[in-house]
């Protein structure tokens, strides 16, 4: 926190970024060095966590609005894939994945009913589509791993997907709302498509346990 609001403060605008970005490479290649000599999670997730911080704090520096939650989310994702693909475990991937959390919480911001006003093609859908794509994929992509390896998936896991789901559905019922005149129209349609989905899910699972 002393190191960021150091550059925040001191360095040249334009250099900001790139500075936080050298600071960022540093300690996600320590958190890596650490992790490989001494075996142990601890130093990874420290490192790891300056590192991130550090990630969300270039970004925030360059963007803002919608730009920055659309960045956030796909550096999630990045961070949780590229998590695996180096330490080849499930779990501090999953526990990465967490960092949705953050690019959630500013995604509500897009789900006010005023933003959509003027239809449904704008700044704020391309939000919510981009955080449903990835906590579905990302949530996807452990299912397969779990799967593969024939265990059950973790809440983690399910959760990814479950929220990714509800936001497929506030999408749907939002673009409706923007792009129908009659509300209850809208409603009704929603209404259907919820009912139909709910049910082919209730079947096809129905069907994995037979």
């Amino acid at each position: 926190l002393f190191l960021i609001a150091w550059i925040m403060t001191t360095a040249p605008v334009e250099w900001r970024s790139l500075i936080i970005t050298g600071w960022m490479l540093a300690f996600i290649i320590g958190a890596f060095a650490a992790f490989k000599v001494t075996g142990k999670r601890e130093p990874f997730y420290v490192y790891a966590g300056v590192g991130i911080a550090m990630l969300v704090a270039a970004t925030a520096a360059e963007l803002q609005g919608s730009a920055l939650t659309i960045a956030l989310t796909i550096e999630c994702a990045a961070v949780a894939v590229i998590a695996h693909i180096i330490l080849n475990d499930k779990a501090i991937a999953e526990r990465l994945s967490l960092l949705f959390i953050g690019p959630g919480l500013l995604s509500l911001d897009s789900m006010t009913p005023r933003v959509w006003r003027d239809g449904m093609i704008h700044e704020d859908f391309f939000v919510l589509l981009t955080l449903m794509i990835a906590l579905l994929g990302i949530g996807s992509f452990f299912l397969s791993l779990y799967t593969h390896d024939k265990e059950e998936p973790t809440p983690i896991t399910i959760g990814l997907l479950v929220v990714g789901s509800l936001y497929a559905y506030i999408i749907l019922w939002l673009s409706l709302h923007a792009e129908m005149m009659n509300d209850n129209l809208a409603v009704m349609i929603a209404l259907v498509i919820y009912t139909l989905v709910g049910l082919i899910t209730y079947f096809f699972l129905s069907l994995i346990h037979i």
